[in-house]
């Protein structure tokens, strides 16, 4: 571990990128189970359709609707997220 912060990041880039990730992550929170693991195993542990599908022990064809159906569900979640003002916007 550097002992100090490399001077050329952008820590605007940086602190966008954390709270993106952070709003996906409890967007998530709002899935089924069986939706959720399809996206952690698809884009978290980058698996393919066909792994996925033996890690859940199912059909390549239900790993790809329950994939398409999280995705949209998981949009509908951070739309909601983003069109909801938090306490932390509601006091600036």
């Amino acid at each position: 571990m550097p002992d100090r912060a490399d001077p050329n990041v952008d820590l605007d880039l940086a602190g966008e990128r954390l709270a993106n990730r952070e709003r996906v992550l409890r967007g998530m929170t709002e899935l089924a189970p069986r939706q959720r693991a399809v996206l952690v195993l698809r884009f978290w542990e980058d698996l393919s359709i066909t792994e996925a599908a033996e890690i859940l022990q199912c059909s390549e064809g239900n790993v790809k609707s329950q994939q398409s159906r999280a995705l949209a569900r998981l949009r509908e979640v951070l739309d909601r997220m983003e069109s909801t003002p938090t306490l932390a916007r509601r006091a600036s």
